[in-house]
């Protein structure tokens, strides 16, 4: 895609402030079909604990609070026993949108 360059020896530089095409290849990996469930949960292991630590540095206060009240959501739905899936994936988009990079924010969208 010539976004980064690799020189041996020497380090990986950018070569392109055009970062669409990488993002466009993420978010076709995400939704493909032929995706593996197991490796699609792989990725988003790790992709939300690096959302996690974005999100608490970059963060702003109503952002705080929309994440505070999902997890709040969730924790109540999880103590009447019923079901939590809307509240986690309201608590999963709340951390994307507080890490203020629309990739995540894509991305996390495409996976709930």
């Amino acid at each position: 895609m010539r976004i980064l360059e690799s020189r041996q020896g020497d380090g990986t530089y950018v070569l392109s402030s055009d970062l669409s095409p990488l993002q466009c290849a993420v978010l076709e990996a995400v939704g493909a079909k032929h995706t593996d469930f197991v490796h699609i949960m792989e990725f988003r292991r790790f992709l939300e604990s690096a959302v996690a630590a974005l999100a608490a540095a970059r963060r702003s206060e109503p952002q705080l609070d929309a994440i505070k009240a999902a997890a709040y959501d969730q924790q109540r739905c999880l103590m009447r026993g019923t079901d939590d899936s809307e509240a986690d994936a309201r608590f999963h988009l709340a951390l994307a949108e507080a890490t203020n990079n629309p990739v995540f924010l894509d991305i996390m969208i495409r996976l709930n």
